[in-house]
């Protein structure tokens, strides 16, 4: 009895997993339309502001790993694990980045407006930092759990 009602939660909370990730991706998309990754403004701009969108999808993913996990999905667990070890992975990368485009903006700036540049950018770095790892700790996590079921 109990397992079927985790299998009907579970369709349902992978929709909410689902709608979590797609609704924040496409709120962010909309937000830094039009696309000017050759500016450097727009690209610290586009970055700066992925930070304030980080939570939701990471906690999207979360739902559906808890699910995958929960239901013995070890495709789904898999697929997820993947994904976010890659996001994971290439949002740290994109941080290397955001920090010297950051250095570029400070540069270009008015003096007496960077300490609150370097405090923005800071706080960003860390929220970027933070989320991003989190994606790889889920994705080391995710595969582990489906090594040690021995799928």
């Amino acid at each position: 009895m109990a397992n079927m009602a985790f299998r009907r939660l579970g369709k349902a909370a992978y929709f909410v997993a689902f709608v979590l990730v797609a609704t924040s991706a496409l709120d962010y998309a909309t937000t830094i339309w039009p696309l000017r990754p050759a500016d450097v403004s727009w690209r610290y701009g586009a970055v700066g502001i992925l930070s304030g969108f980080l939570l939701t999808p990471l906690l999207g993913v979360l739902v559906a790993l808890v699910i995958a996990t929960v239901l013995d999905h070890p495709g789904t667990l898999k697929v997820l694990a993947i994904l976010s070890g890659i996001t994971g992975i290439v949002g740290l990368l994109l941080l290397l980045g955001f920090a010297l485009d950051a250095i570029q903006m400070y540069q270009a700036g008015a003096p007496d407006a960077r300490p609150a540049a370097k405090a923005s950018s800071l706080r960003a770095s860390i929220k970027l930092l933070a989320g991003f790892t989190a994606f790889v700790w889920l994705g080391v996590a995710g595969f582990r759990r489906r090594v040690r079921v021995g799928v």
